[in-house]
């Protein structure tokens, strides 16, 4: 079994392709997903988490569902996938501590390193038309590779930490959550056609039309996955002045 959180489609591909590989038609997404999948699974069936790396770390919802991970649940081979544009800090000691919680132990951890999203601040924007293919192709072999290690059940950790992993993970993860991941920053130009393209590729239902123009319901749940952004076929959306002369990505 496959569980996977994606926003731009980059990880949705990676977990699709991981389904394939390993002949593991049950997966799905975690913004749909019931728990009483888990009374489902083989006592040696294995079960993957797939997730983007969010400022170094683990997206809200996704640390969110993985601690209130049944304790009575328990397959004896779990193992991570996380995407990243660059790098990921310690985003995997993050993943093993909130198993552990539960009782549980991760058994295999890799990174597998996607086309950048992230634009929402000075110095970052969407990588070149060629990094992108040059990133899709590394990708496919690596994620490849990863397939064989899950059918083989090996261990290990394939993480790509960066320069100062704990620094990233723990300070400007810290810095990011409180001054950066809010929808407040959000606006609609008038570009906009009212198509309500953002709304549906929203993961965490936080938008909604109203007379014919998308607003951020500014309850907390937005994670600034920017999938809203890149997903807008007019670029009408904006993350205050920083996305301006921004490019746009998703997975096709």
């Amino acid at each position: 079994m496959i569980l996977y959180f994606s926003a731009t489609g980059n990880t949705k591909w990676v977990a699709q392709q991981l389904s394939t590989f390993i002949s593991d038609s049950r997966i799905y997404s975690l913004t749909n997903i019931e728990t009483d999948i888990f009374e489902t699974l083989e006592p040696d069936e294995p079960l993957g988490f797939c997730f983007p790396v969010h400022a170094w770390g683990i997206p809200e919802p996704v640390m969110r569902f993985i601690s209130c991970f049944a304790s009575r649940y328990h397959t004896p081979y779990i193992y991570m996938v996380c995407t990243c544009g660059d790098d990921c800090g310690k985003t995997h000691v993050q993943f093993r501590k909130l198993l552990q919680k539960n009782g549980h132990e991760p058994r295999f951890m890799a990174s597998v390193q996607m086309p950048n999203t992230y634009i929402n601040l000075p110095g970052f924007d969407v990588d070149s038309v060629e990094v992108i293919e040059q990133k899709k192709q590394k990708a496919a072999e690596w994620v490849s590779t990863i397939g064989n290690y899950i059918l083989e059940r090996k261990q290990g950790v394939h993480i790509t930490e960066g320069a100062f992993p704990v620094l990233k993970s723990s300070l400007l993860k810290s810095f990011f959550k409180r001054f950066l991941v809010k929808d407040s920053y959000f606006r609609v130009t008038d570009k906009c056609v009212g198509c309500a393209t953002c709304v549906q590729h929203c993961p965490m239902n936080n938008m909604i039309m109203e007379l014919d123009k998308p607003i951020w319901l500014h309850n907390g749940s937005c994670i600034t996955c920017m999938a809203c952004y890149h997903h807008c076929p007019k670029k009408a959306i904006e993350f205050g002045k920083y996305t301006k002369e921004k490019g746009q990505y998703f997975y096709k």
